[in-house]
């Protein structure tokens, strides 16, 4: 969560394979999906973004991982849950 909070692109590269999709409900409840390299390029190098995030679950088997996290933009808008 650092590389997007913190504007640093290239610890979130760092930190997922090239196949990292992003998934979440928007507000309609429509599916969004962002593969890796077009949610990496959308960060802002050296821009912080103001919220708050935390880890709701991590499944990991063998050598594979789901991260669960909920991130709030500011305290109007309502958590968005992603799952990597």
């Amino acid at each position: 969560m650092d590389g997007t909070q913190f504007g640093k692109p290239e610890l979130v590269d760092e930190a997922f394979l090239p196949s990292l999709e992003v998934q979440r409900l928007d507000e309609d409840g429509s599916l969004r999906r962002r593969l890796g390299p077009e949610y990496i390029e959308r960060i802002n190098p050296g821009v912080e973004t103001p919220r708050y995030g935390r880890i709701v679950s991590i499944d990991v088997t063998d050598t594979a991982a789901m991260v669960k996290v909920e991130i709030e933009w500011n305290a109007a808008s309502r958590p968005i849950t992603c799952c990597c």
